[in-house]
């Protein structure tokens, strides 16, 4: 749910923008003036005649490049939440409301100002109704910025109770195993279980010294040639992230497979959590939910890129 949220503060962040646009801020004698309206006139591109237009204009003029530039602000952040990662997408969100916030205050009351010197100007003639400010606006940017306010800090603090993963991580880090590395000072081994030449009973027997508990091989990108060694019928898991597929000790909601070790029978358990997230090297998928013990040697795809991994 946590990935899907960004999009959901994206869209709120377009729609406080049409609010910002469209919704009507004033209504000067019957004509009433959307933030639109204001561009327009500030930018010259009004087509109104007469005494209110050029008096509205020459009022409003000296707010077009602040209205522009909250325009701005607010479609960066819409956009930025939409293509971030989820884990900098509501930080990047929670900043982009604060800023755009700060602006249109800004923004408004000095327009407001300038309208109440309006309304007085008027009122001097008898004229003063004809000025109103609408506070339907407000409510619906208040509550569009709530909402925005309220994912962004639940994302956070979703981000912060999540563990902590690396893109240019090692398949096999000191800190996925809180011991020590068992093939560290035995590569001659690694490199013949990467060749596949060392007798299966020799090494999960222990026959060379060593008892074997299994290990996935990785044999593309940043984990080709990476040796990850398991424990015995201790379950690891490939999880799913923007960045790519990742090894995990323990079960996470972007989990897409699990995997141990059986010594007695030299064999692989492999769980799918579900359809369509795991397949054989041949291209045959791995049904969600079931077991599939399979041999030393046998790849196995996982994730949408298929990032191939060998049962060593």
């Amino acid at each position: 749910m946590k990935q899907y949220m960004k999009y959901v503060t994206a869209l709120l962040f377009v729609l406080s923008l049409v609010i910002l646009l469209f919704l009507p801020v004033i209504t000067v004698a019957s004509m009433d003036i959307s933030m639109m309206d204001v561009l327009r006139l500030g930018g010259q591109a009004g087509s109104g005649s007469g005494v209110f237009a050029e008096l509205l204009q020459s009022y409003l003029e000296p707010y077009f490049f602040g209205i522009l530039l909250v325009l701005l602000v607010i479609l960066a952040a819409a956009v930025l939440s939409a293509v971030l990662p989820w884990r900098y997408a509501y930080l990047e969100a929670l900043i982009g409301a604060t800023a755009a916030n700060l602006a249109v205050i800004i923004c408004v009351a000095s327009l407001y100002s300038k309208v109440s010197e309006l309304r007085t100007g008027l009122g001097f003639f008898g004229m003063g109704d004809v000025v109103e400010i609408h506070i339907l606006p407000v409510v619906c940017w208040a509550i569009c910025y709530v909402a925005i306010l309220g994912i962004s800090i639940w994302g956070i603090v979703m981000t912060a109770k999540r563990p902590r993963t690396y893109v240019n991580r090692q398949i096999l880090p000191e800190n996925f195993h809180q011991r020590k590395n068992p093939w560290e000072d035995r590569r001659e081994l690694t490199e013949q279980v990467k060749r596949g030449t060392v007798k299966e009973k020799e090494i999960y027997t222990g026959e060379t010294g060593y008892d074997f508990h299994g290990a996935l091989l990785g044999m593309q990108d940043i984990y080709r040639d990476k040796v990850y060694p398991l424990e015995e019928k201790v379950p690891v898991f490939l999880a799913q992230e923007e960045a790519g597929i990742y090894v995990s000790e323990r079960k996470e909601p972007e989990a897409l497979v699990e995997i141990y070790y059986i010594s007695e029978y030299g064999e692989y358990c492999v769980t799918p959590e579900k359809k369509g997230v795991c397949f054989l090297e041949s291209g045959q998928p791995l049904g969600g939910g079931r077991h599939y013990y399979l041999k030393r040697g046998t790849r196995i795809c996982a994730g949408e890129k298929r990032m191939i991994f060998e049962l060593a």
